[in-house]
């Protein structure tokens, strides 16, 4: 069994795919181009000619000269003087009221609209200041005189709208001088006021002779300072020496020897001489001498730490030190404080210098602000001025800014249609036409034409495509032959060396006219070429047609083989074709589909695989009845052949997913039949050798082709 799939039908991006389309539907494309040229052609016969002249109009845009601070307020107020897109010019020439005016001077009984919308064309020239007017007629000289005509109203119209807006604008630009005037004559006064009231002077030398004055004041603010730091330092160090002085001092003293050192005295003289005494009599190391020399150290310390004299009565004065220090220490403090004063008063001299130097920015920029508005109210009073001058002059002359460049000649008109144009491309519109006719026509059409049409539809091995045997020229008729033949014998052979060897077979179609019953009766006769033992059953009793193209009796056939009246032996006939003999379908009844579900026919089935090497039964077509299924869930494969062109994909997928979900049916593969081949002819080599088969010979019965019942 084999999966199925819904796939869609690629687009024809080769160059085969799209010669194949083209050969399919070539009808398509030769109709749709054929009517899209012949209505070309037609209407460039029949169709009246126009005429087209064009007339040029340069445009001089003009601009009033003002001030440069003043444009932008003149443009805010009145807009660009004189400077009007050339679109605004080209919406005037095309205005209905010029239109109307020409017909008017012409005496054409036609509306302005109108006229303008079928008959007028205007436009710019890129990157210039010239605008083109063509105007059709039905002949070159109206059409010269109608594009002139334009032209002149137009500039007329355009000099009237100068006047009429210059006499509007007057009035305006007369009040708005009066009030720039007033607006000058304000900002003279405030400029004077603040300069009155702040005594501005030159900025620059005020701002040198400050910077100077201040740099004066810093030396002295540092050199003051410095003598305060000097000054602060001497106060602290007479301080710091007066703190370590007394206040008074001992004029006058009286002195006697201390009682304590007298008598320190008196025994250490005792202890030394004794000391002497017993040098002389004793060694240094006795201890008598030890001890004395012992005491006399203890009383010769003793004698020492305490004093030799005491103070009997002693006179104060104040000490003349400590008086010279207060008196210099008064000296630095009355400096210091001097030194003090001097430094605040020069912050403050300073801080006065800063805020008049921090105020002479501002003033400048308040100065400089005023001066500004000044000069801008006079130049917009004096663009105002101009503008009004201008626009005095321009209601006086009333001068329009357009000119006519180059008038309409009629020997320089186009005429359309052109025939050489118009048909060259008709021509080429006639073949995307039939190109997107015929590609369309192969979209929409679901008749199964090509190989790759039938895999899509049916997604079973392609056994084979046998070409169409009717149309055929005498030169293609044999290589069409060869083809054929060689597409039959690759599906017997396809049969005879299928996978699980079947010995039984049928050929099942969509419907009726598919070819399949010719073409199961070729393969058979392949077949019997191949194993020389092969019978073939024309298995739809409704319509049976092998016995026709064999040219036999259809007495005693399928039918009552089944009923039991006729045995298979008898029923079966030789053909004129090598190991092929065939079972009709017999007697015509009612009883096909029962007969066809009974046990009689497999067991028929099974007697005829014992007595040949092939069975091939031709089933009636799948949408006529269920008669195709009853055979096939008894055969051992099926063949699904499709008619080229007569087939639809949805009928080859109908067919096949009603097989693929019945049990006991396998099928073999698909057989394109009668096709249309673009192939070259094959080689002789491969063409020679071949049999002849039925499909590849006349049908019809002869004398010289009829076979013996």
């Amino acid at each position: 069994m084999f999966a199925l799939e819904d796939s869609q039908r690629p687009s024809a991006g080769t160059w085969n795919a799209f010669l194949s389309v083209l050969s399919r539907r070539r009808r398509w494309f030769i109709g749709a181009a054929v009517l899209v040229f012949a209505s070309s052609l037609l209407g460039v016969i029949f169709l009246p000619k126009t005429y087209t002249a064009s007339a040029y109009i340069i445009v001089h845009r003009r601009t009033v000269g003002a001030p440069a601070g003043s444009q932008a307020d003149l443009e805010r107020l009145f807009g660009p003087p004189d400077q009007h897109s050339i679109e605004s010019y080209v919406a005037l020439v095309q205005s209905p009221s010029v239109a109307a005016e020409v017909l008017r001077r012409e005496h054409i009984d036609i509306p302005a609209r109108q006229f303008v919308e079928r008959h007028v064309s205007v436009s710019p020239l890129t990157n210039t200041d010239i605008i083109r007017v063509s105007v059709s007629g039905s002949s070159a000289a109206l059409a010269a005189r109608l594009a002139n005509e334009y032209v002149d109203v137009a500039i007329e119209r355009d000099r009237e709208l100068a006047g009429t807006q210059a006499s509007a604008a007057l009035g305006s630009l007369s009040r708005s001088l009066r009030s720039a005037k007033v607006a000058v004559a304000r900002a003279n006064a405030q400029l004077a006021a603040y300069e009155a009231s702040h005594k501005v002077a030159d900025s620059q030398t005020e701002t040198t002779q400050l910077i100077t004055s201040l740099s004066g004041i810093d030396q002295k603010i540092d050199d003051a300072a410095a003598e305060r730091a000097r000054a602060g330092a001497e106060v602290a160090s007479f301080s710091s020496q007066a703190s370590a002085l007394r206040p008074t001092v001992v004029g006058q003293r009286v002195e006697q020897v201390s009682a304590a050192a007298a008598q320190l005295q008196q025994q250490s003289a005792a202890t030394n001489a004794r000391l002497q005494g017993d040098l002389g009599q004793l060694t240094p190391e006795n201890p008598e001498i030890r001890l004395l020399r012992s005491r006399l150290s203890s009383l010769q310390q003793g004698l020492a730490s305490v004093p030799q004299t005491q103070t009997v009565s002693s006179i104060l004065v104040l000490n003349p030190l400590l008086e010279r220090l207060s008196e210099e220490n008064a000296l630095s403090a009355a400096r210091l404080r001097g030194t003090a004063a001097q430094v605040g008063g020069l912050e403050n001299q300073r801080a006065h210098l800063e805020a008049e130097l921090a105020r002479i920015p501002y003033d400048s920029s308040h100065v400089a602000q005023l001066t500004q508005d000044v000069r801008d109210t006079q130049s917009f009073a004096d663009g105002l001025q101009s503008q009004y001058y201008a626009t005095l002059v321009a209601k006086t002359a009333a001068v329009s800014d357009m000119s006519a460049a180059e008038p309409a000649n009629a020997a320089f008109a186009d005429s359309a249609p052109k025939a050489s144009q118009t048909l060259a491309v008709s021509f080429l519109l006639a073949l995307v036409v039939g190109l997107g006719a015929a590609f369309a026509a192969d979209a929409l059409d679901r008749r199964i034409e090509t190989e790759d049409d039938l895999e899509r539809a049916m997604p079973v091995p392609l056994l084979a495509a046998v070409p169409n045997m009717t149309a055929q020229s005498e030169r293609e008729r044999p290589w069409i032959k060869s083809a054929a033949n060689r597409a039959l014998f690759r599906i017997a052979g396809a049969l005879r060396y299928a996978q699980g060897e079947p010995r039984t077979a049928c050929f099942v179609s969509p419907h009726d006219g598919d070819g399949k019953s010719t073409l199961a009766l070729n393969v058979a006769a392949a077949l019997g070429d191949m194993t020389n033992s092969v019978l073939l059953i024309d298995g739809d009793m409704r319509k049976p047609s092998l016995h026709e193209m064999l040219a036999m009796e259809n007495a005693g056939g399928l039918s009552e083989a089944l009923e039991g009246t006729v045995a298979l032996d008898h029923a079966v006939r030789a053909t004129a074709y090598r190991g092929l003999d065939l079972l009709t379908a017999g007697s015509v009844n009612g009883k096909s589909t029962y007969l066809l579900q009974s046990d009689a026919f497999s067991q028929l089935l099974r007697d005829a695989r014992r007595r040949y090497r092939f069975v091939i039964v031709d089933s009636p077509a799948f949408e006529e009845s269920t008669d195709a299924l009853a055979i096939a869930t008894r055969t051992d494969c099926a063949v699904l052949v499709v008619g080229a062109g007569t087939s639809s994909d949805i009928q080859a997928r109908d067919v096949t997913n009603q097989f693929a979900t019945t049990r006991h049916i396998t099928i073999l593969g698909s057989v394109l039949n009668r096709f249309s081949t673009l192939e070259r002819a094959p080689s002789p080599a491969y063409s020679a050798g071949w049999s002849t088969l039925p499909m590849c010979e006349p049908m019809a019965p002869s004398s010289s082709d009829r076979l013996p019942a």
